[in-house]
């Protein structure tokens, strides 16, 4: 045994990972808003090679809050640099619902008449009323209080916001009808013994004739009136 020894050496690169920070540039956004282009991520290192966002309902670097249901989301930002060294950091985004809004049918109206419209407010921060025909008609923002100056068509916007910046909006159409012009006719004389007046005579057809605001069909005998003027609406 001789005890000869030999060796050989290398030397061998610990390279640190890089060191990404990341604050997703949207913390908190309403489910039907449009997709946006996620930010914030910082590389911390200088040799990158790539840099991704990943996570549910992220494609291709962007996320799209109207396909998820409301919820906390996690995204993940991953930094390779040139040595194929990873590492990656991560950050949540909050998906709020929107605000439930319930706008029925609104009732037509006469011209020179006034309505209030009504729609749920529950859980609202705030809400307006407008209209977007661009007639001369009015609205209050607030009450809803419609206010009918001009005949025809209009639409009725009614908008909520709720405690989380969440809007949305419903509308409703509302009908102004013209005011109906009216003639009783003329019933002539009649003796107080006389025959029935029939009430036929109204122009146009199918209104009810008014008699000491009470309503009167077909016909009213003279002894009703009494002898002396007296007058049916």
């Amino acid at each position: 045994i001789t005890g000869c020894i030999n060796a050989s050496t290398d030397t061998i690169l610990i390279t640190p990972l890089p060191q990404p920070a990341f604050s997703v540039n949207i913390d908190s956004i309403c489910n039907n808003e449009l997709a946006f282009n996620i930010g914030g991520g910082v590389p911390n290192v200088s040799n990158v090679l790539t840099e991704t966002y990943s996570g549910v309902g992220i494609t291709s670097g962007q996320f799209n809050p109207s396909t998820q249901l409301p919820g906390i989301y996690t995204i993940t930002y991953t930094v390779v640099d040139s040595l194929n060294c990873t590492n990656l950091i991560t950050d949540d985004i909050t998906v709020n619902s929107i605000p439930s809004i319930n706008f029925g049918t609104v009732n037509n109206i006469c011209f020179q008449d006034t309505l209030n419209i009504s729609a749920s407010i529950t859980g609202a921060s705030s809400w307006q009323y407008k209209l977007i025909q661009g007639t001369t008609n009015t609205i209050h923002p607030i009450t809803g209080l419609f206010n009918a100056i001009q005949t025809g068509s209009d639409t009725i916007q009614f908008s909520i916001t709720d405690f989380n910046g969440c809007m949305d909006s419903s509308t409703q159409s509302i009908f102004v009808d013209t005011i109906p012009i009216g003639s009783v006719g003329s019933f002539g004389g009649r003796c107080l013994n006389g025959n029935p007046v029939s009430l036929n005579t109204g122009s146009p057809s199918g209104g009810i004739y008014n008699y000491k605001g009470g309503v009167v069909f077909r016909s009213i005998t003279p002894t009703t009136f009494g002898a002396g003027l007296d007058s049916i609406k």
